[in-house]
């Protein structure tokens, strides 16, 4: 999905993370284009003229369902960001900005799975990055 903010939309949509989901926060975080899931893994491209490589599920981060391995994806995509996790009734607050920046600067996801809500703020902060 090369679309950065479809992506966050997508998230923001969902009521629960999955497999899928994983991968396509994979493949935007590195910067590849998912061709299509083949039963054991996901046939992906690093590039357009790139030849179709294979990585199995299980080698992709569960980025949408743990919240390990979303606060991982964080120290690689925004290294030395604070993030700041609340939990409502109705779901999880999360919040991340650069140590310097002021609290009005930071970006947000609202989600009711904490990994999603993370992964949504954290693309948001690379979204802004990229644009930069």
């Amino acid at each position: 999905m090369a679309d950065m903010q479809e992506l966050i939309a997508r998230l923001e949509a969902a009521e629960v993370g999955s497999r899928e989901l994983d991968a396509v926060v994979w493949a935007a975080t590195n910067g590849y284009e998912l061709v299509r899931f083949d039963g054991a893994g996901w046939l992906y491209k690093m590039h357009a003229e790139d030849i179709q490589r294979h990585e199995r599920t299980g080698f992709i981060p569960g980025f949408s369902q743990s919240i390990d391995a979303a606060l991982a994806l964080a120290d690689r995509i925004i290294p030395g960001w604070w993030i700041e996790l609340r939990r409502y009734s109705d779901g999880w607050y999360v919040k991340v900005a650069p140590h310097s920046s002021k609290e009005a600067d930071a970006l947000q996801g609202f989600q009711k799975p904490a990994a999603i809500a993370l992964c949504i703020a954290i693309l948001k902060a690379k979204a802004q990055g990229d644009e930069r």
